[in-house]
């Protein structure tokens, strides 16, 4: 591990960072958080310049805890911590400690894309796995997907279609903000 997400700051509503944003995820986002990180690698993340002016989009399933805290509304920052308990939730999985390649299946790498709806419908698919396995424990949830907003470095073309970007090693991609939508 060579980041560790420290917490998450709500951007305010109000704010233009978020109207931006809204704009982008086509009036659907929800809330939006930012993402900090510690390094525990020095210089792991590099300079400001390093990274692509380009912004990515991934979407990855969510145990529950992102339709919980829409619902509870806190306006301070979250300890990641305090986000939730689940060892298996891909959103705790990439606030906690970036993205890891360890936990990919794909051959190419981790895979993002320039255009949010890609993430959404991945979002969709992820979550749709996850669902199963919750409504056999009596839960349910599918009103919010999580989309990580992400910068990255070294973004290579996937042979899956023209949307679709990855990288090979975890240092080449950074997730800035975790933005909660309406799945719609």
């Amino acid at each position: 591990m060579t980041i560790q997400g420290v917490s998450l700051e709500p951007v305010r509503v109000q704010s233009d960072e978020f109207q931006e944003f809204q704009q982008r995820f086509d009036n659907t986002l929800v809330s939006l958080y930012e993402v900090n990180y510690a390094e525990i690698v020095p210089g792991y993340l590099g300079e400001a310049t390093d990274w692509d002016t380009t912004t990515y989009y991934h979407g990855t399933s969510h145990c529950g805890c992102v339709d919980n805290r829409i619902s509870n509304g806190e306006k301070k920052k979250i300890d990641v911590s305090a986000w939730c308990n689940s060892v298996n939730c891909g959103t705790r999985g990439i606030i906690t400690h970036g993205h890891l390649k360890m936990m990919l299946t794909a051959t190419e790498g981790h895979y993002f894309s320039p255009d949010w709806t890609v993430a959404r419908n991945y979002a969709r698919v992820r979550s749709s796995a996850v669902q199963s396995t919750l409504r056999s424990q009596g839960k349910e949830f599918n009103k919010h997907l999580s989309i990580f907003v992400c910068i990255g470095r070294k973004i290579l073309q996937s042979t899956k279609g023209k949307n679709f970007y990855y990288v090979q090693k975890d240092s080449e991609i950074l997730p800035v903000f975790l933005a909660i939508v309406r799945n719609n």
